[in-house]
């Protein structure tokens, strides 16, 4: 136990007393508003994941290029298939752990930055009722794990510099580049650092040897990644030629004025990119009801703390991540801003976000830290609720009840749509779910009592990717009967 307390530098018996309850109740809430497949990106995951647990990965994948190289993600999912076997639940248990690991990990990196217990509590209490937080700990989605290697690394790198152990900036590194192969939201932090490491050189005159290794660990890790698709792919480069491949493939989810090979005129260019810059972006980072304010708050302590000069490295932490991620480009070859749009992206900077609202509540009086966290705690509750009426899940639940009971039917899907299918079955006659992704289906080809389901909304986001779908006109004839619908997803049945 000892060794353990030192290599991690925590005190275990601390934890368990102070997270037990706490960590007892984020499960609970979180399995309360369990998500599991909601036949979005998790989908294309747990193929992935599926084909390396039966030895024959990528095989016949349709999805996003780009998840092909968060192959880290891919394999907790196939490493939680093989211990528990193939199923919803399985999906989505690393998620999960992650979710509540990251509870004891805020609190570390509070008490780290701060050194103040109380902030570092409420930091803990914060995270364990954030609702993107509690939502997508119970969805198979990758920002949430990526985030906690990050905020690991980070952990790390501050450590060594505070207590002068060059081991931990190896191991700093070494998080870091983990982080790269669950999603690539490391590219913001590296920048970051790469800056703190200049401003240190020319401003104090002091090298950073840590921030040095870390980094030098990451470019290790990536050369011997690049080594490895170089054999196997024939390209050195092939990371960066994937994510081009995935924005020209998923473009209409990006900034679209940069797609290649359309005209723009400037004003039209400039004026958009102002709108997503200025207005855009930084509504959906400060103003978005599902992240309580939160943003706002670590906004205003941002202030509050540069007044006073405390916390520097947490306030460049907070402010420069968000710069980034409001306007800094996401490819070299041509200005691709973020798109903040969706609200997974908080991730990235939900970590400096906690630590400076903690801050904040415990700077409050007594009565008002009462009433902000029971208004926070109720304001979760909600919003969590809201999240699961967003992702349509009454309808989602009634849609899998439905799929087991007719496990054994023959079914004429989409893609994605099967991909989904597969897991909620726990991949149980996963050759009677039939693809019509690129193909010619007609009416002829399907035999009485077999379904169809149709979600239109998917097969149009899909044609965009370039995938081809038949007309579905024959579904209004007299041969063929709408079962129901559960929310986008509509069941025919053909009857004679």
């Amino acid at each position: 136990m000892k060794k353990i307390d030192k290599f991690l530098g925590l005190n275990l018996r601390e934890v368990y007393s102070s997270f037990y309850f706490l960590l007892f109740i984020a499960l609970i809430v979180r399995l309360y508003f369990y998500g599991g497949m909601v036949f979005s990106d998790g989908a294309y995951y747990d193929q992935l994941a599926h084909n390396l647990l039966k030895g024959f990965y990528p095989y016949n994948y349709y999805g996003y290029p780009i998840f092909l190289i968060r192959k880290l993600n891919t394999l907790f999912v196939a490493s939680s298939y093989y211990v528990f076997g193939a199923n919803e639940f399985a999906s989505i248990l690393p998620s999960l752990i992650i979710s509540l690991l990251s509870i004891i990990l805020i609190y570390k990196l509070t008490l780290l930055f701060t050194n103040n217990k109380n902030a570092a509590r409420v930091s803990s209490f914060l995270l364990a009722f954030f609702p993107a937080d509690i939502v997508f700990s119970t969805l198979n989605f990758t920002d949430l794990q990526c985030a906690f290697f990050i905020n690991l690394g980070i952990y790390f790198l501050y450590k060594s510099e505070k207590q002068n152990k060059k081991w931990l900036s190896y191991l700093s590194g070494f998080f870091f580049g983990v982080s790269i192969f669950i999603k690539e939201y490391f590219y913001f932090i590296g920048i970051l650092l790469v800056v703190l490491f200049i401003y240190e050189a020319v401003i104090n005159k002091k090298v950073s040897f840590n921030i040095f290794r870390s980094i030098f660990v990451v470019l290790i890790i990536f050369y011997i990644e690049s080594i490895y698709y170089m054999t196997s792919e024939g390209n050195f480069f092939y990371r960066f030629y994937i994510l081009h491949l995935n924005y020209l493939y998923s473009y209409y989810d990006f900034f679209p004025y940069s797609m290649p090979g359309t005209y723009i005129p400037n004003k039209e260019y400039y004026l958009a990119l102002f709108r997503h810059i200025f207005i855009l972006n930084p509504r959906y980072l400060f103003f978005r009801r599902f992240y309580l304010y939160l943003p706002v708050i670590a906004l205003v302590q941002s202030y509050i703390v540069w007044k006073v000069k405390e916390h520097r490295l947490l306030l460049f932490w907070f402010i420069g991540t968000a710069l980034l991620i409001i306007g800094f480009t996401t490819d070299f070859s041509v200005y691709r801003p973020f798109e903040l749009r969706r609200s997974y992206y908080i991730f990235i900077i939900l970590a400096p976000t906690i630590i400076l609202a903690s801050l904040f509540f415990v700077s409050q009086k007594k009565w008002t830290k009462i009433v902000l966290v029971i208004v926070y705690f109720f304001g979760s509750l909600y919003m969590s609720y809201q999240y699961n009426n967003y992702f349509g899940l009454k309808n989602l639940n009634s849609f899998k009840t439905f799929l087991r009971k007719n496990s054994n039917s023959i079914f004429y899907v989409d893609h994605k749509t099967k991909y989904g299918i597969d897991v909620v079955l726990n991949y149980i006659n996963d050759k009677n779910r039939k693809i019509y992704t690129n193909s010619t289906l007609q009416a002829e080809n399907i035999q009485k009592n077999n379904f169809i389901i149709l979600n239109r909304s998917v097969i149009q986001k899909l044609k965009l990717q370039g995938y081809k779908f038949p007309s579905f006109n024959f579904l209004y004839r007299k041969n063929f009967t709408l079962v129901n619908t559960f929310g986008k997803f509509a069941v025919y049945r053909k009857i004679r």
